[in-house]
C-alpha cells in the first residue's frame, strides 16, 4: 500500500507540474493578442506605464478562464505520454495498478483544477472585469480636446473633424489662438453627403456643450467660414463673423469623462449577485425584458460552471489519450491538444450562441460541448480497460525495465535517466525528438539573433540619428527629444532588422558549430543536417508571427509618433499623420494648407488636392484651389480638372474659373516639404502608419471615388509578405551555412549580409515592377519571398547529410 501511495504521488507530481506549464504557455498564447492591443492603445493615449501594467492584469483572469482547461489537458497529455513512451504505464499496470488504480489520481488532479478555475471564474474574474471598466471611465476616458491639443499639430481624433490651432496662452484651458477646424461633408440618411467646411478664426473657447454627454462646443471669434462641395463648385457658401458656433462635437467615448461608476452587468456579478438577478428578472414587469434577463443570468451561471468543469473532464479524457496517441513526444500532445480544444470550443460557443438568441434551452447549450468530451471519455476508458489475459505477462515482463526508473526519485537518478532519454536517435531515424540537442541548437541560434538583432538595430539607428542629431544641435532643441523619438523608432524598422538578423543568426549559429565540429558530432550521432535546422526554422516562425502583430498593432502608432517628433526636430511644416477621414493635411510657405487625398511620392502627384492660401492673423482665407489630380512637371505644379475662387474680402466670393488643365507656379515646390526625400510630406508613409485593415478599407474608398491606387495596392500586399521575409531569408541563408562550414563565424555574417542584400535588391525590382503595372500588386509583392523561398528549400536538399 505505501507503494501504491508512493506511485500516486509520483503520477500526482509529474501532472501537476506538466500542468503548470501547460497553463502558462497557453495564458501567454491567448494574452498575446490582448497584450498587442494595449501596447497600442498605451502607445495612442499616451498612457502611463502602471495605467498600462494594471489593465493587463486585469485581463489575466478572463484569460485563465480557458487557459486553465486548456492547461489542464495540455499538461496531462505531455505527463502521460512521457510516462508511456518510458515505459512507466507498463510498470504501474505491471504493479498492480490497473485502469481504475491508475484512474485516481487524475480524478484528485481534476478536482484541483476545477476548483481552482471555478474559484477563478465565479470571483475573480467579475471583479477583474468590473475593475477594467471601471478604469475605462475613470482615467482612459478622462482626456479631453483641451489636454489632448498641442500647438502647430493637426488634432484628427475627433471623428470628422481636423482642428489647428496656432498657438494656446500658457496656463489657460480651452483657449485658443488662430484656431483652423476642418469638417468633413457629414452623411445625411436618403439624401447626398452635405458640405465640407472650413473655419478659420483669431481666437476660439472649447468647452462642455450644454445638456452634457460628454459633447463639445468650440465657440470661434473674428473669422470666416466657408462651405462648399468640391464636385459642386458654384454651390459655394462663405461668411464672415463674429462669433459663431457650429453644432456640438460628438466626442469618441474615449474622450468622455465619466467618473460614476459603470453599471453592473452579468458577467461582472458575484455568485451572490447572479442569484438576486434571476430573483430580479422573475419579478420584471415587461415580459420580453424578463425572458431577457432570466436568459442571460442562467446563460453566466452555466458557463461560470461548464467551463470550469471541462478542466475535470480533460484530466480524464488525457489518462487514455495519453497512453495510446501521444507517446512521441510533446509535439504530438500539443497537437492532439489542438484538436480537442478546437472541436470543444466550437460546439460551446455555437450552443451559447444559440442558446442567448432563445434558439435551444440554456443548459443543453452550455453544457453541449462538456457532454460530448464525456461521451468520448466513457468510450476511450472502454477501449483502454479492455486487455487480454496475454497481454499481462508481457506487462508482468516490462516490471524489469520500468519499475526501476519509476522509483528513482533521487536527483542523481533522474538526471541519469534524462541523459539515457536525450541519446539520439540512430541513423534512419527521420524527424524524432531530440529535447536537449533541440535546445542546444536554439539557444545557439537565440543567442546569435539577439546579437545580431541589437547590432542592426544599433547600425540603422544610427544612420538615422544622424541627421536628427545634426538638426537638435542646429535648432537647439532639447536633447530629450532623440531619445523619445528612439523610442517610438524601434518598433517601426523590426520589418527590416528582424529579416537581416534572421538571415545573419541562422548562419552564425551553424557555422559556430560546425567549427567546434558538433555538426560533424551530431550528423555522427544520427542527425541529418536537415534535421538540425528544425529548431531554427520553428523559432523562425514563431518570430514571423510576432513580426506581424508588431507591424500590424503597435507600429502603425509608433511609426506616426516617431514622424511627429522628427518633424518637429527638423522644423518642418505641421501635417497629419496615419489614416485622417477626407484626406491629409500640411502646411506649406506662404500660409498655403494642403488638403489630399492621395500622394504619390514616387511620381509626385497628387490625387484629390484641394490648396487654401490661408492668413492666420487676420483670419481670411485668399484663395483656393481644387483639382482631381496635379503632377510636378518642369518646375511646377500641373492640375488636371478642378477649379480657382479668389476671396477678395472676408466673407465675399470673388473671382471663380474652372479649368481642364492648368499650370500652377505658386505653389510650394516638392522640396519645400521634406529635407531628405522628394515625398510632400511623407505621404507614401500612410501604409506604414495604418493597420492592414485601415490600409484596405481606404484603398477601397479610394477606388470608388475613382483615385488610382495602385501604389497602395502594392504596398498593401507587401505588408502581407513582410512577416513572412524572415523565414525565406533563413531558408536562404542555410544551405550556404552548411557550405561556408568551418570558415568562422564572421566569414558566415558577411556570406548572410550579402545574401540579404542580393535578396531586397530583388524585391525592390519586383517592388517596381508592380509600382508600373507590369505585374500584378500581389504578384510583385509576394514573388521575392516564393522565388527565394524554392531557391533555399532547393539547396537545402542537396546539402551533405
Amino acid at each position: 500500500m505505501q507503494v501504491f501511495r508512493r506511485l500516486n504521488r509520483y503520477l500526482l507530481a509529474e501532472v501537476a507540474v506538466a500542468t503548470l506549464f501547460g497553463v502558462a504557455l497557453w495564458s501567454a498564447i491567448l494574452l498575446m493578442n490582448d497584450f498587442f492591443f494595449i501596447a497600442r492603445q498605451a502607445i495612442q493615449k499616451d498612457l502611463g506605464l502602471d495605467t498600462t501594467l494594471a489593465i493587463l492584469a486585469f485581463k489575466i483572469p478572463n484569460t485563465l478562464i480557458l487557459a486553465i482547461p486548456v492547461g489542464t489537458l495540455l499538461g496531462s497529455l505531455v505527463a502521460i505520454g512521457r510516462l508511456s513512451a518510458d515505459g512507466e504505464i507498463v510498470a504501474f499496470q505491471a504493479s498492480g495498478l490497473g485502469p481504475r488504480q491508475l484512474l485516481r489520481p487524475m480524478l484528485v488532479h481534476g478536482v484541483v483544477t476545477f476548483l481552482a478555475a471555478l474559484a477563478i471564474y465565479a470571483f475573480v474574474q467579475p471583479w477583474a472585469s468590473y475593475e477594467i471598466r471601471s478604469m475605462q471611465g475613470r482615467i482612459l476616458t478622462a482626456h479631453n480636446v483641451s489636454t489632448e491639443l498641442r500647438p502647430r499639430v493637426f488634432f484628427n481624433r475627433l471623428p470628422g473633424y481636423v482642428l489647428f490651432v496656432d498657438e494656446i496662452p500658457p496656463g489657460t484651458q480651452g483657449l485658443l489662438d488662430r484656431a483652423v477646424l476642418y469638417q468633413t461633408a457629414q452623411p445625411r440618411p436618403g439624401k447626398p453627403p452635405g458640405p465640407e467646411q472650413l473655419i478659420v478664426a483669431k481666437t476660439a473657447t472649447l468647452g462642455p456643450a450644454a445638456g452634457g454627454g460628454g459633447r463639445l462646443r468650440i465657440v470661434f471669434h473674428d473669422g470666416v467660414a466657408h462651405s462648399f462641395r468640391t464636385e459642386d463648385p458654384e454651390a459655394y457658401r462663405t461668411f464672415q463673423f463674429d462669433t459663431f458656433s457650429p453644432e456640438p462635437i460628438e466626442p469618441p467615448p474615449w474622450m468622455r469623462p465619466d467618473e460614476t461608476p459603470p453599471d453592473k452587468v452579468v458577467s461582472d456579478m458575484t455568485p451572490r449577485e447572479l442569484v438576486r438577478e434571476v430573483t430580479a428578472a422573475a419579478s420584471e414587469p415587461d415580459r420580453l425584458l424578463r425572458e431577457y434577463r432570466k436568459r442571460f443570468a442562467r446563460l453566466e451561471i452555466h458557463k461560470r460552471l461548464a467551463l470550469p468543469f471541462a478542466s475535470f473532464l480533460f484530466a480524464l479524457l488525457a489518462l487514455p489519450l495519453g497512453i495510446s496517441r501521444v507517446r512521441s513526444g510533446k509535439g504530438a500532445a500539443f497537437a492532439v491538444c489542438l484538436g480537442i480544444v478546437v472541436l470543444y470550443w466550437l460546439i460551446f460557443t455555437v450552443g451559447a450562441e444559440q442558446a442567448g438568441e432563445g434558439r435551444i434551452p440554456v443548459v443543453p447549450g452550455i453544457w453541449g460541448a462538456d457532454l460530448v468530451i464525456l461521451v468520448w471519455t466513457a468510450i476511450a476508458y472502454a477501449r483502454m480497460g479492455r486487455i487480454g489475459g496475454d497481454r499481462w505477462p508481457r506487462l508482468r515482463d516490462a516490471v524489469v525495465r520500468g519499475l526501476p526508473r519509476l522509483l528513482a526519485f533521487r536527483k542523481k537518478d533522474r538526471r541519469r535517466a534524462e541523459a539515457e532519454a536525450a541519446v539520439p536517435a540512430p541513423p534512419g531515424g527521420g524527424l524524432r525528438i531530440s529535447a536537449v540537442l533541440d535546445r542546444y541548437i536554439a539557444r545557439a541560434y537565440l543567442q546569435m539573433l539577439g546579437l545580431s538583432l541589437g547590432a542592426t538595430y544599433v547600425i540603422f539607428s544610427l544612420v538615422n540619428l544622424k541627421g536628427i542629431v545634426d538638426a537638435v544641435v542646429e535648432r537647439r532643441q532639447p536633447a530629450h527629444l532623440i531619445l523619445t523619438y528612439l523610442k517610438y523608432f524601434l518598433p517601426g524598422i523590426l520589418g527590416i532588422t528582424l529579416p537581416f538578423a534572421t538571415m545573419i543568426a541562422a548562419v552564425a549559429a551553424v557555422t559556430l558549430l560546425a567549427r567546434n565540429g558538433e555538426v560533424t558530432a551530431l550528423k555522427a550521432a544520427g542527425m541529418s543536417a536537415r534535421r538540425i535546422c528544425l529548431p531554427i526554422l520553428l523559432l523562425t516562425v514563431l518570430a514571423c508571427g510576432l513580426l506581424y502583430l508588431v507591424e500590424d498593432r503597435i507600429a502603425p502608432e509608433t511609426n506616426g509618433k516617431a514622424q511627429a517628433v522628427k518633424d518637429r526636430i527638423e522644423g518642418r511644416n505641421p501635417r497629419t499623420y496615419g489614416l485622417i477621414p477626407g484626406g491629409r493635411w500640411t502646411f506649406g510657405s506662404a500660409g498655403h494648407l494642403y488638403h489630399y487625398r492621395l500622394f504619390d511620392a514616387q511620381d509626385l502627384k497628387f490625387q484629390g488636392l484641394s490648396i487654401f492660401q490661408v492668413d492666420l492673423a487676420s483670419a481670411r482665407i485668399l484663395r483656393q484651389w481644387f483639382c482631381t489630380s496635379a503632377t510636378w512637371k518642369d518646375g511646377s505644379w500641373h492640375a488636371e480638372k478642378g477649379w480657382y475662387r479668389a476671396f477678395p474680402e472676408a466673407g465675399a466670393v470673388g473671382e471663380y474659373r474652372p479649368f481642364d488643365a492648368e499650370e500652377i507656379t505658386s505653389l510650394d515646390p516638392p522640396e519645400n516639404f521634406t529635407r531628405s526625400e522628394r515625398s510632400l510630406a511623407a505621404g507614401g508613409d500612410l501604409p506604414d502608419q495604418v493597420s492592414m485593415a485601415e490600409l484596405s478599407e481606404q484603398i477601397e474608398q479610394l477606388a470608388q471615388s475613382g483615385y488610382d491606387t495602385t501604389r497602395l495596392r502594392v504596398q498593401y500586399w507587401q505588408k502581407t509578405s513582410a512577416p513572412a521575409t524572415p523565414l525565406v531569408t533563413v531558408l536562404l541563408a542555410l544551405p550556404f551555412a552548411f557550405k561556408v562550414g568551418r570558415r568562422g563565424s564572421m566569414y558566415g555574417v558577411g556570406v548572410g549580409l550579402i545574401l540579404a542584400i542580393v535578396f531586397f535588391a530583388t524585391a525592390a525590382l519586383f517592388n517596381a515592377l508592380g509600382l508600373e503595372t507590369i505585374l500584378p500588386p500581389f504578384v510583385s509583392a509576394w514573388s521575392p519571398n516564393v522565388l527565394y523561398a524554392c531557391v533555399g528549400g532547393y539547396l537545402l536538399l542537396f546539402i551533405p547529410t
